[in-house]
Formats: C-alpha cells, sequence, structure tokens
C-alpha cells in the first residue's frame, strides 16, 4: 500500500510540475481545512454594484448582471491602475495630474462608486468559495485588485484636490478589500494581499493628514510571518508536504527580510528534503523529495521576497506618518529635528537615515532590502516637498443616479 501511494505521490508530483492535467488527490492522502465563512452582504453588494464600474467580481453568477461593454471600456480607459503606480514610483509627496479620463470617470460614476465604498466601511466581503480551485482562480481573484486600484487612485485624486473628507473613506474601502484576501488560506491569497498592502502603504505616504489607525494596523501586520504561515498551512496539502512545509519555515521565523539574498535554495530545502525523506515511500522517496522541493522551494523563496519587502516599506510608511503626526502635534507646526527611533524591527541592525532641511524632510531605509522582479516596488526613501500645494478644493459631485444592471433571465 504505502508503495502505491508513494506512486501516485510522484506521479501526482511530476504532473503539477509538467503543466499536466492531475487527477483529484485521494482524501487519505490530503490534510483538510475547515470550511470557509458563508457569503455575506457586502459580497453581494460589491458582486451586484461592480459591473457598473466595469469591474465584474462574479460573471459566473447568474444572480448578478454583467457589466456592459461601454462600463468594461471606460474603466480600462481610465488608466487608474497606470495612474496610481506612477505616482506611487515617485520617492516625494507629489501627485501628479490624473488623466482627463480618469477624471470623468471617478465623477461619472459616483452613483456606483459610493455604494461600494459604503459596503465596505461595513465589513470585509466574505466568499463561501475559496480563490482559488481545480477549475482555476475565480473571477474575483483580480477583480478585486482592480477595485482596489481604483479605490486608492481615487484617494489619491482626492487628496490632490483637497477633499479630505473622501480620503479616510476610499483607504477604509480599500483596507477591507486587503483584509478579504488575508484572510485565505491559499498562497494566492497571501500575494494578492501583499500587493494591496503596498500599493495602501505607498499611497498612505502622499496623505498630509493620514487617519491615525493606520499607524496600528501597520504595526499589527506582519507580512513576513503571515506569508509564512500561508506556506505551512497550505489547505489540502499533502501531508507529507505539511510536514516538509513546517521544517522548511520554522528556520526562516528567525531571519529578517534583508538576510534573505545570502540564503541559497539548497539551505531551504535541505530540512524538507529530511522530512520528505523521513515520509517511509520506499525506493521513490528521493525523487518526491526532489520533484517537491524543486517546485516549492523556488515559491517559497518568491513569496518571501514579496513579503520582506512589503514588511520594510510598511515600516518606512509608519514611520512617515508617526513624523507627520508628530508635526500636526507641535506648537510650531515644524518637523522633527531628529528621528526619535532610526532603528529597523523589519530588519534588525538596519537604520533609517533622516534630515530635516527646512520645511523638508528626507528619510531612506539603509539596507539591503528584498525586490520581486514582477510587481511594484515602493522606493525605499521619502522627501517632502515645501512647495506642496493641493489643488483648489472642490467640492464632490453630486452622485448620479446610476442604474444598476439587471440580471437577464
Amino acid at each position: 500500500m504505502r508503495r502505491v501511494a508513494a506512486a501516485f505521490v510522484i506521479a501526482l508530483a511530476a504532473a503539477v510540475a509538467s503543466g499536466q492535467t492531475t487527477p483529484a488527490p485521494r482524501a487519505a492522502d490530503l490534510v483538510p481545512k475547515p470550511s470557509g465563512p458563508a457569503r455575506n452582504s457586502v459580497a453581494d453588494e460589491l458582486s451586484r454594484t461592480g459591473p457598473v464600474l466595469g469591474i465584474e467580481i462574479e460573471p459566473d453568477d447568474s444572480r448578478f448582471a454583467r457589466a456592459s461593454p461601454e462600463s468594461i471600456a471606460a474603466f480600462t480607459a481610465s488608466g487608474a491602475g497606470g495612474w496610481l503606480n506612477a505616482q506611487l514610483s515617485v520617492a516625494d509627496d507629489s501627485i501628479g495630474e490624473e488623466p482627463r479620463s480618469l477624471r470623468d470617470f471617478l465623477e461619472s460614476r459616483q452613483g456606483a462608486l459610493w455604494p461600494v465604498v459604503a459596503a465596505l466601511e461595513k465589513g470585509v466581503p466574505e466568499w463561501s468559495r475559496p480563490i482559488s480551485s481545480r477549475e482555476g482562480l475565480a473571477p474575483r481573484a483580480l477583480a478585486l485588485m482592480r477595485l482596489d486600484r481604483l479605490l486608492l487612485a481615487a484617494a489619491l485624486s482626492a487628496e490632490r484636490r483637497g477633499r479630505t473628507d473622501e480620503i479616510a473613506r476610499f483607504l477604509e474601502a480599500s483596507w477591507s478589500v486587503f483584509e478579504s484576501y488575508a484572510r485565505g488560506s491559499q498562497l494566492i491569497d497571501d500575494l494578492l494581499s501583499v500587493a494591496v498592502m503596498k500599493m495602501q502603504t505607498g499611497t498612505l505616504r502622499k496623505v498630509r493628514e493620514p487617519p491615525v489607525s493606520w499607524l496600528d494596523r501597520l504595526s499589527r501586520d506582519d507580512p513576513w510571518a503571515r506569508a509564512l504561515d500561508t506556506f505551512e498551512g497550505e489547505p489540502w496539502s499533502l501531508e507529507a508536504s505539511v510536514r516538509a512545509r513546517k521544517a522548511a519555515a520554522e528556520p526562516l521565523r528567525h531571519v529578517a527580510p534583508c538576510a534573505l539574498a545570502d540564503i541559497p535554495n539548497d539551505e531551504i530545502a535541505r530540512p524538507m528534503i529530511e522530512e520528505y525523506r523521513r515520509a517511509d515511500l520506499g525506493g521513490e522517496s528521493a525523487d518526491f523529495a526532489r520533484i517537491m522541493t524543486d517546485m516549492e522551494v523556488p515559491t517559497l523563496r518568491n513569496t518571501l521576497e514579496r513579503a520582506g519587502r512589503t514588511a520594510i516599506d510598511s515600516e518606512l510608511t509608519s514611520k512617515i506618518l508617526e513624523l507627520r503626526l508628530a508635526r500636526a502635534g507641535s506648537h510650531d507646526g515644524k518637523w522633527l529635528a531628529t528621528l526619535e527611533d532610526d532603528a529597523s524591527r523589519a530588519c534588525p541592525g538596519e537604520r533609517y537615515s533622516y534630515r530635516r532641511t527646512g520645511s523638508s524632510i528626507e528619510i531612506a531605509f539603509q539596507g539591503k532590502a528584498p525586490s520581486s522582479e514582477t510587481g511594484l516596488n515602493l522606493p525605499l526613501s521619502f522627501s517632502t516637498r515645501a512647495d506642496r500645494r493641493a489643488v483648489a478644493p472642490t467640492a464632490s459631485p453630486t452622485p448620479a443616479p446610476t442604474k444598476t444592471p439587471v440580471p437577464a433571465n
């Protein structure tokens, strides 16, 4: 029986590695996880109203209408994601002018945008199905990312135009999107939550009066530990893989993100290989260990590179928020002359440089931070511009009634 099970596992791993379609593993070979939460009304509202914004959260659910070609084209033409990334890639508090297409989109879709924001302010959307299954990614996986980019682009647009009452609401809505990903139990959930957190921390750097609640959020979130937790406990993992993943993750919990580059893949794989060989799979143990570690170690490293960089991004943003709050609470409205705490907790032993010049400041991380070859990498430094001025404040346009599409019978 053990030999049969071993042959099955090796065949499964080999098929996965080669991209072949694989049969469903037997229940006896898998470690099940508790079922997810019941679907809630926030998820329903997003699925119902999202199509008006050109964002289809659940196009395969007949209860909700599909987005019209016009709405999809308008969202695509808005360029929200590209404009957002361009602003977040600049290492100061400047915010460039939005494209006309984005301004027009935000103003014309107020009647759908604010119901979405209001729903997300009430709570985190919960879904009855996982974000990924054997059929592939659920459409909401990337749809929620598009929605989050729109929310954060709207927050920067509001900051640029002095609409301070709107900024906190857009940020709060974005936090609920982050939580929706972060509560998931799969690696894809973690990767998407890290991507959202990175955009949030970049956006917060540009906000002159950031909500105080974000300081606590940034200090409580630990992307590094969360990535390791998810890697260890991915649902429906093979039992041998669960033990091997725990063996690999444990020593990495005591490693700082800045030290990851000094650890070769062979060192990460060693405890995994030892654990797989203990699985008593007969003569196939060595082949099984090699196949599985060849798949899992690069995945773990990529996940930790993203998580580690986000931990440092978040820490730098926290220090910027602390400086802004200290300035707001000072009697003379000046920036602090020195940084009260220049040590990095994300990368112990590393520090931040800080300089105040007149009415401007510069702060920078001095260590060697991990970076991902794909996706957004925020600057590791930040400065304020003495001449930063908002566009003359304007009142929010009155939301035009937007008709929610009706599902076809």
